[in-house]
Parts: C-alpha cells; structure tokens; sequence
C-alpha cells in the first residue's frame, strides 16, 4: 500500500527512484569487476608461469603431476618417473611461482624456458667471472652431455626443504644455511634427505667442517633466480 504524504509533501518522482537503482546496479559491477580481476591476476602469475604441454594441474598450484615428458636422451631428467612436486605452499607468491616454473621446466629439460626463468647475472658456478643465462646453459649441456646430472639435481634440490638466508634469500637445501652448532647437533633424521641426494660421504664432511659447500638454489623474496651454484658443476649430486 503506498505511503501517504504529509501535509506539503512532494511525491518522489518515479525517474529519481530509477536513477537511484541504476546507480546502484553500477557500483555492484564495479566491485564484482575488480574483485574477478585480482582473482585472475594471482592465478596467472601463480598457475600459469610458464606454458606446459606435459604436466597435469590438480587442485593446488603446486600439486602438479608429470606426464610422458619428452626429454633428450642426454639429459638426465629422463631418470624421473612421474610424480607430484613436493607442495611448499608457505613459500611467498612470488617465489612460489618461481620455483614452479623452473620445476616445470626442468622435467622437460626446456633449456630455452630455463633460461628464461634466470636473472640477467645468474650465477653457475662459485668464483667463476662470468655470468648469465647464456652463459649457465651452455655449461649445463655440456655437463649434461658428459654425464653430470645438472638438472637431475636441480629438480631434486628444489624439492627439498628450505630456508631464508640472512639477506632474505630462500635457499634450497635448508642444510645449505647450517652453520656449526647446528650440523654438530642434527639428528639423523634432519640429515636423510640429504644423504639420499648428495650421498653419505659429504654429509658427514660437512658435519665435521660445521659448514655446507654443496649445490643449492637461491631465489629472492621478488621472485628472481639468481643462482644455482657449488664449487664446481662436476660437484652437483650423482643419481
């Protein structure tokens, strides 16, 4: 029933009633809009980081199943059957992305999309003077070629548990950042993840020096890979 008018009361006229309902037709847009978008911004930057004819996606990001990848015969990553990344959810987005993309990279040996994952001063190898993707890559197939699982041990690497160095680096393994007091103290369950990639041997050198000079792998809090180093390439862990 409509609402009586008091005394010197205008009825409203029905063009303000619409107008007030087109405006507010507009303002729920706009949020939906900018709500939809920041969704899809942080899928694509976190899902899609790199194109991927080889993997199957589950539910999460990093749940990510490898299928029949097709890889060089010399290239050691065909030592892998398929599995499932080992999730690291916590990881900040960026570096979570990161870290995907050189995963997904690396199963399929794609040297080129390696490459592309690498900071402009990507660094191969400790003390060496020359940096870069062009530079790293070209070390790596060589290595490769020779029998050195480079990117056998990066994937293996990238799958263990990390830790943030002091400049806020996240650094795989987390063993890497150890110093002292901490290899003296560790359990032997802390150490056998270590010891099935980089062997017996060098684990209880480094628990004698109180100090890591393995291969690890840092990536910065932006995102950015800049490096996947040791003493010497021949030095990366054997299968």
């Amino acid at each position: 029933m409509p609402r009586k008018l008091r005394p010197g009361e205008e009825p409203t006229p029905w063009g303000l009633y619409v107008a007030m309902a087109a405006v507010a037709v507009v303002a729920i847009g706009v949020v939906l809009f900018f709500a939809l978008r920041s969704g899809d911004e942080e899928g694509v930057r976190i899902a899609a980081p790199v194109p991927d004819e080889t993997t199957t996606t589950t539910e999460t990001v990093e749940a990510t199943t490898t299928t029949a990848v097709a890889v060089s015969s010399e290239c050691s990553a065909r030592s892998f059957r398929p599995r499932e990344f080992e999730p690291q959810p916590e990881l900040p987005r960026r570096v979570r992305a990161k870290r995907l993309a050189i995963l997904r990279a690396a199963f399929r040996c794609d040297y080129d999309a390696l490459a592309d994952q690498m900071d402009k001063d990507f660094t191969f190898e400790f003390g060496s003077p020359e940096t870069g993707p062009e530079v790293a890559i070209s070390a790596w197939k060589q290595a490769e070629a020779e029998g050195t699982p480079v990117i056998y041990s990066l994937i293996r690497i990238l799958q263990m548990d990390y830790e943030t160095a002091t400049d806020g680096t996240f650094v795989w393994p987390a063993q890497s950042q150890w110093r002292g007091p901490r290899w003296q103290n560790a359990r032997a369950d802390d150490l056998r993840e270590l010891v099935s990639v980089y062997g017996q041997a060098a684990v209880e050198r480094w628990q004698e020096a109180g100090n890591f000079d393995g291969h690890r792998v840092g990536i910065r809090p932006d995102g950015k890979w800049f490096y996947f180093t040791g003493a010497a390439l021949a030095q990366v862990p054997q299968r």
